[in-house]
């Protein structure tokens, strides 16, 4: 809750800046997580449960998953992709740090963003380049060559 409250007080006075971070905010422990096939009457947290421990050498079990689910409507030709909540913000952070296991894969793991930061997202990597533009806990960040570090980007005006 303290949390919660020093997020709302240090937020910009614009009231859809507010939503935005609100909404951001409980999205914390979301992961997206695309490439997994889809079956009918599949249980998707065990399929998850199953991807984590094996292709991102993790230890999970049903206690760490919140819920699961596949996001949009069925495609045959490609799978759904899945968005699952974590327990704990720690096992999130843990998924999200082993995604290198999936380079070269078909697999790609992402953090749940609101439409607006997907948005300055795609619009960041498209200025900057794919690969020197990320999201980090919500925020989206750059690699600064000049300089030698990440930096935040905070407003749209940035970019």
């Amino acid at each position: 809750m303290k949390r919660l409250v020093h997020l709302l007080r240090s937020l910009p006075s614009s009231l859809s800046q507010k939503s935005d971070y609100i909404e951001q905010y409980l999205k914390i422990n979301a992961l997206l997580i695309h490439g997994i096939t889809e079956l009918e009457n599949e249980n998707i947290v065990v399929k998850i449960i199953d991807f984590i421990n094996v292709k991102l050498k993790i230890s999970c079990g049903p206690r760490d998953i919140d819920s699961a689910l596949r996001l949009g409507s069925a495609n045959p030709n490609q799978p759904r992709i899945i968005l699952v909540n974590f327990v704990q913000n720690i096992i999130r952070n843990e998924v999200l740090g082993a995604r290198k296991y999936l380079k070269d894969t078909a697999f790609t793991i992402f953090e749940d963003l609101t439409p607006e930061r997907y948005e300055f997202l795609s619009t960041a990597k498209r200025k900057f380049g794919k690969n020197m533009v990320w999201s980090a806990g919500g925020k989206v960040c750059r690699w600064c060559e000049s300089q030698r570090k990440k930096i935040i980007i905070n407003l749209k005006d940035d970019i």
